[in-house]
């Protein structure tokens, strides 16, 4: 790791980025919009990823960045071991679907990596069967 490049492990099960839910007071026919709790991963990844970036001595400018996701997902119980092993490393659809994942942490790595998220330049994120769930995140400015 290096002043220009980060690179950092967050464990446990990639999150969405949670949508806005409007509400109406049927008393008062007034609607009421609010973005649900983002949960633990979104709270996990910030922590993560602002503990990184004091220990590498990351400081914000306005240069771009390029974030590489990728995220590992765990095979179900009820796969045989067969399946498991053919399985393994092989790409993955699942939800929540990588749109939400990468709004998801673009928005937890802004103010840490990044003053403003158009200053990202370049976002891949790729998702594969594991033995385990867990992200990887490398952020790097070109």
């Amino acid at each position: 790791m290096s002043k220009n490049e980060v690179t950092f492990r967050i464990p446990g099960r990639a999150g969405g980025k949670a949508r806005p839910v409007v509400v109406r007071n049927k008393s008062t026919n007034k609607s009421h919009a609010f973005t649900p709790d983002p949960g633990n991963y979104f709270t996990k990844s910030v922590s993560i990823a602002s503990d990184i970036a004091v220990k590498v001595g990351w400081v914000m400018d306005d240069d771009p960045v390029s974030i590489d996701v990728t995220v590992h997902r765990k095979m179900p119980s009820s796969f045989s071991r067969k399946k498991k092993t053919a399985l393994e490393g092989m790409p993955v659809g699942c939800t929540p679907d990588v749109i939400n994942t990468g709004a998801a942490l673009c928005d937890a790595f802004e103010g840490i990596f990044y003053h403003n998220d158009k200053q990202v330049s370049s976002f891949n994120i790729e998702r594969y069967y594991a033995d385990y769930d867990g992200t990887v995140v490398t952020i790097k400015r070109p």
